[in-house]
């Protein structure tokens, strides 16, 4: 099936434009340009299938939901992160 393709293309898409950043910017503007770009490859993923017209999402898959829970905890180690830099 193709329901990976689009998040393989955003993945791509994310590291053309850190080696091209790593080259333009200074190290500590090419941090931030990483931690953001990090959290943006999933909504361009998502973006990417919604032009292709690909469904991403198994319908009634049980691990579906635990994969869900399991990427959501990401978002907890932002204010972390935050800390730790300033």
């Amino acid at each position: 099936t193709k329901r990976g393709l689009p998040i393989i293309l955003a993945g791509v898409l994310f590291w053309v434009v850190m080696s091209i950043t790593g080259f333009v910017l200074s190290e500590k503007q090419v941090v931030w340009v990483y931690l953001i770009g990090m959290g943006c490859v999933f909504p361009f993923g998502l973006m990417i299938a919604a032009i292709l017209k690909i469904d991403m999402f198994a319908k009634g898959n049980p691990l579906g939901i635990l994969a869900g829970l399991i990427g959501g905890i990401n978002v907890l180690n932002i204010p972390l992160v935050l800390l730790a830099y300033f």
